[in-house]
């Protein structure tokens, strides 16, 4: 899966706000490997660039140079991105943000991106939507050194050590009252960075507030690229409560038309420690996107972490991800209708069709404030351990008449096995399990303490205890033999 999206992420907008550092990014990550969470993406957010502060919101505010912040980031960003690798190896990947004009307000008039590249000036429409200052005046780069601004800028990048970005503010394109204008610059925006960042970060890239019918219909749809990686809704926006339940709607809803395009959705990042924290993380498990974390530094539930996340045989971080994207599953209701809005998505095969008049088809639930549940085909035991993730599985009966169980892993955890006649048999006697074709010590092996039917197998414990080496593919095979 592209730019680490198996992996877990982390975001600086929410956990380190505005006036972002260097200093406050080296914290915030010192934070997370002392709680012992693997980040394998670093985004940095906004406000890592140089912007001249001009107007009366960052809106208005121009980019000045290609350089960061030179307060914030003292010795250049590419010291800062070296910084932050040695510090901490185990982050693979690490972009930035910046806005499709370069920021919110464009190119500052009069810095050194103006003075290197050729600009015009254009106007912005007032936002209606929120009453966002957005409207007046902006300096942008003309039409004829756009490739080249995008390309010496990627370049930049690359030579700095980053290896994706965050392009956001893709609508703007769309507030330009000239329709001269928008006739000339908004394919050539869209497909300059479309081409740009493909060539300079591959798949590493995502389009950010580009909900606009001149994106979703040309560069979501390009159907020879690999998937692109698109914000799917508005912000998580932590200090509103409105906002949440919204969020997750919309973010389901927008799912159903968004899997006809060529593109992975985005349902944002989120806070672990928070009053919506497993909603949100629970939307996002089953959203088939990529699970980003914006944690202010030291907060952090390891728990909920936990069941989001496995680690693999290398020590990398890993994401459990449906396999197919999820969506609202009754599209035709409204916000305000009074339903339970219902997200539906699945892993692995199909079960066979349900009859209405079926017992079984029929499920009950109870929702708090705040709440949410998961259904799923079969029912899930809660095991004693962390959560493993299986790749493939085989289920096969030998002419003795033992039964061959052999399953694939990429998260080492606790791995549990439903077997009907098992309060009948004895661990000792009955059965065989192995890890990587060697007998696992006897003490990894129990019967669930919340199911007398499951076999447990503590496959983390066995690992380190057999000192076993992973292979190319990061995962792991488990076989467990018993008798029929």
């Amino acid at each position: 899966m592209q730019f680490g999206q198996s992996g877990l992420k982390t975001g600086t907008w929410n956990a380190l706000g505005q006036r972002l550092t260097e200093q406050k990014i080296i914290d915030a990550i010192d934070k997370l490997e002392k709680h012992n969470i693997n980040i394998t993406s670093l985004i940095i957010d906004d406000n890592w660039q140089s912007i001249d502060y001009r107007g009366d919101s960052q809106f208005q505010y121009g980019w000045v140079e290609f350089e960061a912040e030179p307060e914030a980031f003292p010795n250049g960003l590419k010291a800062a991105i070296s910084k932050i690798r040695q510090r901490s190896p185990k982050i693979q990947h690490i972009a930035v943000w910046h806005a499709l004009l370069g920021y919110w307000g464009g190119i500052s008039s009069d810095g050194k991106l103006a003075k290197k590249y050729k600009t015009i000036e254009v106007i912005r429409e007032e936002a209606k939507r929120r009453n966002l200052p957005l409207g007046g005046k902006m300096t942008v780069i003309a039409k004829d050194d756009v490739h080249q601004f995008y390309d010496d800028f990627y370049q930049f990048l690359s030579d700095a050590g980053v290896d994706g970005v965050k392009t956001d503010a893709q609508f703007m394109v769309d507030m330009w009252l000239s329709a001269s204008v928008r006739r000339e610059l908004i394919n050539t925006y869209l497909d300059t960075w479309n081409l740009t960042s493909l060539r300079y970060f591959s798949v590493k890239a995502i389009s950010c507030m580009s909900q606009i019918p001149q994106a979703l219909f040309n560069s979501q749809m390009i159907p020879n690229r690999p998937a692109l990686l698109v914000r799917n809704s508005d912000d998580f926006f932590p200090q509103i409560p409105s906002s949440h339940p919204w969020h997750v709607w919309t973010n389901a809803y927008n799912s159903i038309f968004m899997e006809y395009l060529n593109v992975l959705p985005d349902w944002d990042m989120f806070q672990t420690v928070h009053d919506y924290s497993g909603f949100h993380a629970a939307a996002r498990c089953v959203s088939g996107g990529p699970i980003y974390i914006t944690d202010v530094p030291g907060e952090h539930n390891l728990n909920l972490i936990g069941q989001m996340t496995g680690l693999t045989p290398k020590s990398k971080t890993v994401i459990f991800r449906p396999s197919v994207l999820g969506k609202a599953i009754y599209p035709y209701i409204g916000y305000d209708d009074d339903l339970l809005l219902k997200v539906g998505s699945y892993h692995g095969k199909a079960s066979a069709p349900m009859k209405l008049d079926d017992p079984t088809s029929l499920i009950v639930g109870s929702l708090d404030v705040r709440g949410y549940d998961i259904f799923t085909a079969f029912q899930a035991v809660p095991l004693s351990g962390d959560n493993v993730a299986i790749v493939a599985s085989s289920i096969s009966m030998k002419e003795n008449g033992r039964v061959s169980v052999a399953v694939k892993l990429k998260a080492l955890g606790v791995f549990g096995i439903y077997i009907s006649t098992l309060p009948n048999m004895t661990l000792q006697e009955d059965f065989i399990v192995t890890l990587q074709d060697q007998a696992v010590p006897v003490e990894t092996v129990g019967v669930s303490q919340s199911d007398q039917h499951v076999l447990e197998i503590n496959i983390e414990k066995a690992w380190k205890d057999m000192k076993l080496e992973p292979g190319r593919l990061d995962e792991v095979e488990i076989k467990v033999s018993f008798a029929g």
